[in-house]
């Protein structure tokens, strides 16, 4: 039979005719190290590890779901059967992921908009319409990629370069707040300094003047007397 059959009840000779069937359901594909289950299928530990572009082991666990496109089915079931996930998606997602991580540091992809892209670009390249898995009726419905696990060495130095960020910070958020407690401090004793002069010099206003006041008075008092 050169087109795929649609479901429903056949009667056929079971000593000459065999029928395989085929989902064309969504599937789900893994690459982890935990346990899966019956909706997944991949290998049981098979996290995908790519060197970044500063030559850090990074580890990803990820999930791509598919379908069949009925339109391939012959073609599938005469070059792969059973086999689409080893034979194609698998070595599918492994070059979307070298192609684009190998271009990335490893502590960049800590950071979400790189991650992000990173996800994206991958995503674009699976579900492609044109693309090699399309071409070869495997349509891609969703990946997901999540936070890649380091070394734990490189999450130390990572931690340690954040921690002593962190402390950098707070120090120079100090010694900013030292300076604005100096200022003030300046501020205050200059205003008191100001303070002092104006009462200074209104206290030497007023000895003037009634030294001005008294001469005056004494001026008035001789010319009474004589």
């Amino acid at each position: 039979e050169s087109n795929p059959l649609p479901p429903k009840t056949y009667l056929v000779n079971r000593w000459t005719t065999h029928i395989y069937t085929y989902s064309v359901g969504g599937q789900v594909f893994t690459m982890n190290d935990q346990e899966g289950t019956a909706v997944e299928a991949g290998r049981r530990f098979d996290s995908l590890v790519v060197n970044s572009a500063d030559n850090q082991k990074v580890t990803y666990t990820l999930t791509f779901t598919w379908h069949r496109d009925p339109a391939h089915i012959i073609a599938q079931h005469i070059h792969y059967r059973d086999n689409i996930e080893e034979r194609l998606i698998r070595p599918a997602i492994i070059k979307a992921m070298q192609t684009h991580a190998t271009l990335l540091n490893a502590i960049d992809q800590y950071s979400g908009v790189a991650l992000n892209n990173l996800r994206a670009q991958v995503y674009t390249e699976l579900t492609d319409p044109q693309g090699a898995l399309a071409k070869d009726g495997v349509v891609g419905d969703n990946f997901v990629l999540d936070r890649p696990q380091l070394t734990a060495e490189y999450e130390a130095q990572i931690d340690a370069r954040q921690l002593a960020i962190i402390t950098q910070s707070r120090a120079h958020e100090q010694e900013l707040a030292n300076e604005q407690l100096a200022l003030a401090a300046k501020s205050a004793a200059q205003a008191q300094a100001n303070e002092q002069i104006v009462a200074a010099e209104a206290a030497k206003s007023v000895a003037v003047l009634q030294a001005e006041a008294t001469a005056q008075q004494s001026i008035v008092q001789t010319n009474a007397d004589a």
